[in-house]
């Protein structure tokens, strides 16, 4: 074999080995913009579409002595339904204690059993607002209660799926 063919040989080869590298280079790339495509992008709380709104309003239990309770959509101490990655809205409406968020099932002025003291001290809602609510998709399912800050025993369940 003459020094010219070894010299097309080795060219070859160099253009072989190129293509085979700019090829995988390729490969890597697209592969790259399919998982970057498909991965869970944080959505803005803001731009996250409402799942529910529940209204709460306040009723007055005739069967215990007249012991006020809230009504969720209508239903005595109804029970709120969440699901992981949605957004909810609570609304408050006129005449109803203040309400906050807790692991407690009693609730009461003392905040019993509330998540946070800090955080839930700022998470009270009154009469008249709402509260958003974001589950993350992560969230442990589980029960909390949505209660009164003026009185025990006037919430209910908040059941996250």
């Amino acid at each position: 074999m003459g020094n010219s063919t070894r010299l097309i040989y080795s060219i070859v080869a160099i253009v072989i080995l190129v293509v085979v590298i700019v090829g995988f280079v390729i490969l890597l790339c697209t592969m790259n913009r399919r998982t970057k495509r498909h991965t869970n992008k944080q959505i803005p709380v803001a731009e996250m579409p409402m799942t529910d709104t529940y209204v709460l309003d306040m009723g007055i239990d005739e069967t215990s002595g007249g012991q006020a309770h809230y009504t969720v959509n209508g239903n005595e101490h109804g029970t709120i339904q969440l699901q992981r990655g949605k957004k909810y809205r609570i609304l408050l409406q006129k005449g109803c204690h203040p309400l906050y968020i807790t692991s407690s099932p009693i609730g009461g002025p003392d905040l019993p059993g509330s998540l946070d003291k800090q955080v839930t001290k700022k998470g009270i809602v009154s009469e008249g607002n709402d509260m958003f609510i974001v589950i993350p998709q992560d969230a442990e399912p589980g029960t909390l209660y949505y209660q009164s800050t003026l009185q025990e025993g006037v919430g209910g369940k908040i059941v996250i799926d």
